[in-house]
């Protein structure tokens, strides 16, 4: 009895331990700020994945030396970033004081995202998609702490059969997000992007661009935060062996600004280096030279 009730316990802490594991802890950048040497000393940990854009707004600032007005815009990593930025004590005042508040976004605000990159198909050599076009984006997109545009553009990729969605380009995997409902696999008509489209996998790109993979029927995710993605690798399979399978993307980067646009992607195909066409159908093919254009050395030597 006593060892069933141990076996019971380590099988309930293991599902535990993996449910923690994908669902992970809360996602979170925390900002400090100490006095040390008559300056006013800020620092960040993050403890997510990827490119960060915080930004520090002061209401009150008084008694201080800054090269700002009353916002800062900055760059974070995962981790600690220590003394990011540093306000002098003006000379003669004995009360200086600050006030700030601040809020951070998925992505670098600096991003020189590569408008005619090459991306490959998200499918394996040989397979035949069809594409349709995401008919509702109104489901807001949840980037950082706030909601980003109403509406992004997409493209759905129609698979069949229990296949297998691959990377198009290779970077960085910055989140995962596991849907604990499951939804009806959506006719070959209309496709939404709702609130039951939480199997997504986010991934950043070197040039500051990033593509959200939205599995809209069923899949078994294979990639977690900070994997490195390799153009061609497989991300995700779906569970059902069905006829319209469906993932969809949107492709974007942060603006200087901080807005969000759209990229609309150029896809490398037999015909070409084109964007895709609604209602078309093509074939994945594949291309050394894309396969390894963001690849490190090793990288190289590995593939």
């Amino acid at each position: 009895m006593v060892n069933a009730m141990k076996t019971r316990f380590v099988f309930v802490f293991l599902i535990l331990s993996v449910m923690f594991s994908i669902r992970g802890f809360a996602q979170r950048i925390d900002v400090t700020s100490r006095i040390e040497d008559n300056a006013a000393i800020f620092d960040a940990e993050s403890n997510m994945e990827g490119s960060r854009t915080l930004v520090l707004n002061f209401t009150d600032l008084r008694g201080y030396q800054a090269l700002f007005k009353n916002e800062l815009i900055t760059l974070i990593k995962r981790g600690l970033n220590r003394s990011f930025f540093k306000m002098v004590k003006e000379e003669g005042n004995n009360y200086p004081s600050y006030r700030y508040t601040y809020t951070y976004y998925l992505g670098r605000y600096d991003a020189k995202p590569n408008m005619d990159y090459p991306y490959l198909l998200p499918a394996a050599t040989g397979k035949i998609l069809n594409i349709s076009q995401f008919e509702n984006m109104n489901y807001r997109f949840k980037l950082g702490e706030e909601a980003a545009t109403d509406s992004m553009i997409g493209v759905v990729f129609n698979y069949s059969g229990m296949d297998t969605i691959r990377a198009m380009r290779s970077g960085q995997v910055v989140e995962v997000e596991l849907s604990q409902q499951e939804r009806k696999s959506p006719a070959q008509g209309a496709v939404y992007y709702d609130k039951l489209s939480q199997n997504t996998v986010t991934v950043e790109h070197a040039d500051g661009s990033i593509v959200r993979y939205i599995c809209i029927t069923p899949v078994i995710v294979l990639s977690k935060p900070g994997d490195r993605l390799l153009a061609g690798q497989p991300i995700a399979i779906f569970t059902k062996d069905e006829e319209y399978q469906r993932m969809g993307i949107n492709l974007f980067y942060l603006t200087n600004d901080l807005k969000y646009k759209t990229i609309i992607p150029k896809f490398y195909t037999e015909e070409g280096l084109l964007q895709l066409s609604a209602g078309k159908k093509y074939q994945s093919v594949s291309s050394k030279e894309i396969l390894e254009k963001e690849l490190t050395k090793k990288e190289k030597k590995n593939l």
